[in-house]
């Protein structure tokens, strides 16, 4: 694996973010996911976004990137949920946290169903949390850190330097919902009910700034998966996208990778528009979890 690395602050790394990046062409991002017709955003973002920086600390790339378990978080953390499609799943701020203390299996061991099959109580799988089977033990995510609303300095130098970041976005509108290629310029709303994995960022040849994001509506939606978000508009950005966002400190002394890896997503049930378009009105426990993760000092 190479000598590992420690990965936490833009303060740390001491110098500006590059012009551009593009982490799927540095083959650290993992595949393309189908949330299907659960709110379970916040844990694919989560997901994806600790996939990268798993693999930036342990020097792995493309196929050696093992799938983590979102099924996991929506079984076994309490701030995460699926509710028959509801986007009220909480926010990686706590999926980040629960995963410090359990560590996350993988997508072989612990596959995505895209729905709660029983009380809290009694869903999670803890028979298929053995040391084994964890990719990502306890305590190799040592806390998170939050970009807060607006600061865009911030997130182009966490994203350039550090690796992907998950943030909110309002994914309601048809400029997003429709999306196919190009950079999404608008019309677009705040309301920002979804939340994706930011990979990247660059200019078009026209002088366009934009985000590169990963999405979790599977390949079909967008440019495989992936879309172009204007960046640099001030604000809370377009689409909402500079709202609120997340990234794990990742710390690897010694880790084995022990599960299996794949390269072939979960079947899930196609994503509908109904269900994207239900998004605007399904959010209130996400709102709380919202409003108390803003209040609590984060700890590094």
């Amino acid at each position: 694996f190479g000598v590992p690395l420690v990965r936490s602050s833009v303060q740390s790394v001491g110098k500006p973010p590059p012009a551009s990046k593009n982490w799927v062409d540095e083959g650290v991002v993992g595949i393309i996911k189908d949330q299907g017709v659960c709110g379970s955003c916040a844990s694919f973002a989560t997901t994806g976004t600790l996939e990268s920086h798993y693999a930036l600390a342990m020097h792995q790339t493309n196929s050696s990137i093992v799938p983590l378990s979102e099924q996991q978080l929506l079984d076994c953390d309490p701030t995460a949920a699926c509710h028959g499609g509801n986007l009220d799943g909480g926010l990686p701020s706590g999926t980040f946290t629960y995963i410090k203390g359990n560590g996350l299996t993988s997508e072989t061991v612990y596959p995505y169903e895209a729905r709660n099959s029983a009380t809290f109580n009694q869903r999670c799988k803890r028979d298929l949390l053995t040391p084994n089977n964890l990719v990502v033990q306890p305590g190799v995510v040592t806390g998170y850190t939050q970009i807060n609303t607006g600061d865009y300095d911030t997130l182009l130098s966490a994203v350039g330097l550090l690796g992907p970041v998950a943030t909110m976005i309002d994914g309601t509108t048809p400029a997003f919902r429709n999306y196919q290629s190009g950079v999404i310029t608008g019309p677009c709303g705040t309301s920002t009910l979804h939340i994706v994995v930011i990979v990247g960022y660059g200019e078009t040849a026209d002088g366009i700034k934009y985000w590169l994001i990963k999405n979790s509506w599977g390949t079909g939606w967008g440019d495989k998966g992936y879309a172009k978000v204007e960046r640099g508009t001030g604000g809370v950005g377009m689409c909402g996208i500079n709202t609120l966002s997340w990234y794990p400190h990742v710390s690897v002394s010694s880790a084995v990778t022990t599960a299996a890896p794949t390269n072939n997503p979960p079947t899930v049930a196609p994503r509908s528009a109904a269900v994207v378009g239900s998004f605007t009105s399904q959010f209130s426990w996400g709102l709380l979890a919202l409003a108390a993760t803003i209040i609590i000092s984060i700890r590094p």
